[in-house]
């Protein structure tokens, strides 16, 4: 596993609460790894969709565009 996400992991695991929160503890370095989606759901067909609501900035290079906003799906491969 890369040693970052396991750092990610392990300080979200350590909260108590979302109150916990405190970007500055987990750094600029982890930080830009982080993302944070909404999960959309459509009363009339039950769908549910990821919407993207915020990223870091290794996820907006990774598909070389800004990726906030959009759904997850909206990325798929196959």
């Amino acid at each position: 596993m890369d040693t970052r996400l396991r750092e990610i992991a392990n300080f979200f695991l350590a909260l108590n609460s979302v109150a916990e929160f405190n970007p500055r503890v987990l750094g600029a370095n982890l930080l830009k790894h982080i993302f944070v989606l909404d999960i959309k759901r459509d009363t009339a067909s039950a769908a549910v969709r990821l919407h993207i609501h915020l990223t870091g900035t290794a996820l907006d290079h990774r598909f070389n565009r800004p990726v906030t906003g959009h759904f997850l799906d909206d990325f798929g491969h196959g």
